[in-house]
């Protein structure tokens, strides 16, 4: 019977450091950086609301505003007129501008996006654009653009450096594909 209550509380002052050592909250609200509940080093794990611009370090949950920044990472629902993550973002991102600094994996849309890294998902809006390789479905009403592609592009305008898979639109290009590295309407390579 000691020893079990000697494990409990070995268990529960590892637990406590482990809460203490985090710091993160379950709710924050941004009217304007820096006028929040919570400094923007703390991380979110819950909801984000944020009236016209909030900053955090990384969220996971729910972030809703006019402007969303992240200094960190995104894990979650993200939605807002201006979503900007300086590092990865997974889940599913809205917004009339979207810009990751880093990787995404997930549902992006919007009429601007843009990733630094690469992207596993699907990704729909106006413009599109991936600086690195891309997974999945990328469909544009005008203009897509990946560095490397493993998947479809659907689009008026596409383009890509390495094509794996398949583009779909009036103007299609790629640099490192055979039959053709311009081909209206369809072009394929894998």
């Amino acid at each position: 019977m000691i020893k079990r209550l000697i494990a409990v509380l070995v268990c529960c002052v590892a637990f406590a450091g482990v809460a203490q050592a985090e710091n993160f909250t379950l709710l924050q609200v941004s009217v304007f950086h820096p006028v929040q509940l919570f400094d923007q080093t703390e991380t979110v794990r819950g909801i984000r609301l944020n009236a016209i611009y909030g900053v955090n370090e990384d969220v996971g949950g729910i972030d809703v505003g006019l402007v969303n920044k992240v200094t960190g990472v995104v894990r979650g629902v993200q939605i807002g007129l201006v979503n900007l993550v300086d590092g990865d973002a997974s889940g599913f991102e809205y917004g009339l501008v979207n810009i990751v600094g880093g990787s995404v994996t997930g549902y992006q849309a919007g009429v601007f996006n843009t990733v630094h890294g690469n992207f596993k998902g699907i990704q729909s809006g106006w413009i599109n654009n991936v600086n690195g390789e891309f997974a999945g479905l990328q469909a544009g009403y005008f203009w897509n653009y990946a560095t490397e592609i493993r998947g479809v592009q659907i689009g008026l305008v596409n383009s890509a450096g390495k094509l794996h898979g398949v583009q779909l639109g009036i103007l299609n290009f790629t640099s490192h594909a055979n039959p053709a590295g311009f081909l209206p309407i369809i072009n394929a390579a894998y």
